[in-house]
């Protein structure tokens, strides 16, 4: 999915664990609860995205290259 146009798209709940979206944009989208364990978010698009204290972060890689991370995302990140 590498480059993937996910702008404004409901991902709640989805599985997304070991996908490349790297170049993608998920401005808008809607991660609450999704399951993005190893997702490479390298050079990823984001913004006003939504996710929830159930979205599982674990392991992702590439964010330290992503654009617009939400202040509070690098935060819970750690980045």
């Amino acid at each position: 999915m590498t480059g993937a146009n996910l702008s404004n798209a409901n991902l709640q709940d989805a599985d997304l664990s070991r996908v490349d979206l790297s170049g993608g944009n998920l401005t808008g989208a809607n991660l609450s609860g999704a399951y993005l364990m190893d997702v490479n978010f390298s050079h990823e698009l984001f913004g006003d995205m939504r996710w929830d204290k159930n979205t599982n972060w674990e392991d992702v890689e590439g964010l330290e290259t992503a654009k617009n991370l939400p202040a509070a995302l690098e935060k819970l990140l750690g980045e």
